[in-house]
């Protein structure tokens, strides 16, 4: 009855406010789920000025297109990515914004589960009450796991282009935001030295959406798609 909801309201509440202080972003510590040291000015880290426009467009358009309109949550992919989990019976698509997927990295661990999905939620949304949606783009871009060991865009924009973030175009920058989704699976193409036919595609598709935001240029984005297939472009 109403005694047991009480109850549920009261454990809930206790552990949501048991999470870890979002404001932790704001100094050097190290993250939950890889252990990633995340520290302004260290070695690894890079400011949002500092990293090209390409490859932050890309990964909006890519992972989270309503980033900038959003509160932490976008409903209308939550409810598309719940309908087709419920169509194929898995956990298929995540419906995360940057700010949830932040969220996980940073400060939760590994395990797929709905509890975990209401720590990410009430995180992200606490995030967001914080801190400017820049700010949140800037932790987000180096955190993120872009290859097997590999987190971070200034680490990846090396690994990958041999080139520093500010010098990514829009190709590279459609290229990182395509292996966010399953890094280490992703990355193998480029080990390989091909883009899968799923790669060249995905690319495509993510260099078409930034046209369409208006981020892109009709000639760059047909100099980019011309260019898909010489990889690696180096």
């Amino acid at each position: 009855g109403l005694s047991t909801l009480v109850l549920v309201v009261v454990v809930v509440a206790g552990a949501l406010y048991s999470l870890p202080d979002v404001r932790q972003l704001e100094k050097c510590f190290t993250t939950s789920m890889y252990e990633v040291r995340l520290c302004p000015g260290g070695p690894n880290y890079v400011k949002l000025k500092e990293i090209s426009p390409y490859a932050i467009h890309a990964v909006i358009a890519s992972e989270d297109g309503s980033f900038y309109s959003h509160e932490g949550f976008d409903f209308h992919e939550m409810e598309e990515s719940l309908t087709a989990n419920l169509r194929s019976g898995k956990i298929r698509r995540g419906g995360s914004t940057l700010t949830q997927q932040l969220a996980k990295n940073v400060f939760l661990g590994k395990e797929k589960s709905l509890w975990r999905k209401v720590k990410e939620a009430y995180l992200a949304v606490t995030l967001e009450r914080h801190y400017t949606k820049d700010f949140i783009l800037e932790k987000y871009l180096n955190v993120v796991e872009f290859g097997p060991g590999l987190y971070g865009v200034k680490a990846a924009a090396q690994r990958y282009f041999h080139k520093l973030p500010s010098e990514l175009n829009p190709l590279e920058g459609a290229y990182l935001a395509f292996l966010l989704p399953n890094p280490k699976v992703y990355s193998r193409g480029f080990n390989a030295g091909k883009l899968t036919p799923f790669g060249r595609k995905m690319i495509s598709v993510i260099l078409r959406r930034m046209s369409s935001f208006g981020k892109l240029s009709g000639a760059a984005y047909q100099t980019a798609v011309a260019q898909i297939d010489s990889f690696p472009w180096l």
